[in-house]
């Protein structure tokens, strides 16, 4: 019943069957719908509902919303997209439908990515949520890096012409990936778990392993994720809890472990789905693995109006040619048997009176 779209994602990416996505037709993909149309709605409202839409096969340009056909792209251009984490899901939006949008358009690739690497953090080639690295709270977090990787992933994958966008970005990119990880690198703990910058946690460690499975990369033996001889999974694990229930994180007023769904255990099933179903040396998006597997689910063919052959005035003389020609010879042929018709008359009289 829950309404996360970031848990349904999850759940779409490891297989859900019929029954579960009906109900999140009716449950989170209807919340989703909420938040994308109120008049506050911000550009990740309407990015995290195409990615959605697609998860669950519907086609996000020709999406029914509020009794009317759209194209969440359309709607999503008309938002204001600033924050870090607005090109970062925009990047996974895009990919999730296979869209390409204008070159134009608020959301061209090459624009969204160029920005995208300009909003990093100069001294460590990073990112946070709001780029502004100044003051006691302006440093880099590896949470939204390891973020913006997994949405730049497919565009260091595979080639510019393949992901539409040019040379030079898709350069860009691979140096930025090379950075970012040396930098998410720099943030493991000697548990193996991810530090924040406020302690190891579950959560950052589990986008961490999302990154790297977004790249094929191999989570539990990859030398620059091995601290202490102990891997991200081994970190991970060190918040598990120990009735299964999911991942725990330290009160922060009392220092004890508890549950939290909220982030640690959502964030962590993320990570368990894409181990669960990645391969080394095979890229696995899971925010796209729900898409692809239910491709043309809810999707209607697209029946464009008919549309009829304009004729020029040439084409239509032409046209018209033959039907005249036609109607003067049979007139003639008319003619000619009347003619006959007479002329046998006056014959069969003659004789008669002779």
């Amino acid at each position: 019943g829950s309404e996360n779209t970031f848990y349904a994602l999850s759940v779409l990416a490891d297989g859900a069957d019929e029954a579960s996505m009906k109900q999140m037709e009716t449950t989170t993909l209807k919340a989703q719908e909420a938040l994308a149309t109120s008049s506050r709605a911000s550009a990740q409202e309407v990015e995290k509902l195409i990615l959605l839409s697609e998860g669950l096969g519907f086609d996000s340009t020709h999406y029914v919303l509020n009794g009317e056909t759209v194209n969440l792209f359309t709607v999503l251009e008309g938002k204001t997209i600033t924050l870090v984490n607005d090109y970062t899901f925009a990047l996974e939006a895009l990919y999730s439908a296979g869209y390409t949008p204008a070159k134009e358009s608020n959301l061209n690739k090459d624009a969204l990515i160029q920005t995208l690497l300009k909003l990093r953090n100069p001294i460590d080639q990073a990112w946070n949520y709001n780029a502004d690295y100044s003051g006691s709270y302006g440093s880099s977090d590896p949470d939204t890096t390891a973020m913006v990787l997994s949405a730049l992933a497919p565009y260091a994958n595979q080639d510019a012409k393949t992901m539409g966008i040019s040379d030079d970005t898709k350069a860009a990119v691979d140096a930025a990936v090379i950075a970012g990880f040396q930098y998410l690198s720099s943030m493991q703990g000697v548990s193996g778990a991810m530090d924040n910058g406020y302690g190891e946690n579950a959560s950052t460690t589990a986008l961490t392993i999302l990154a790297m499975t977004a790249y094929g990369k191999d989570v539990l033996t990859d030398h620059q994720f091995i601290q202490n001889g102990k891997s991200l999974l081994d970190g991970l694990m060190n918040y598990k809890n120990a009735e299964n229930l999911g991942f725990e994180v330290a009160n922060w007023q009392t220092g004890e472990m508890e549950l939290n769904l909220e982030f640690s255990t959502e964030q962590g099933l993320r990570a368990l789905v894409a181990l669960q179903n990645s391969k080394v040396n095979t890229p696995y998006y899971l925010y796209q693995a729900g898409a692809f597997a239910n491709e043309n689910r809810k999707q209607q063919p697209i029946i464009e109006p008919e549309e009829k052959p304009v004729v020029t005035p040439q084409e239509q003389e032409k046209k018209e040619e033959p039907i005249i020609k036609d109607t003067a010879k049979q007139n003639k042929e008319n003619a000619a048997i009347c003619l006959l018709l007479l002329v046998g008359a006056g014959v069969f009289a003659i004789r008669k009176y002779a």
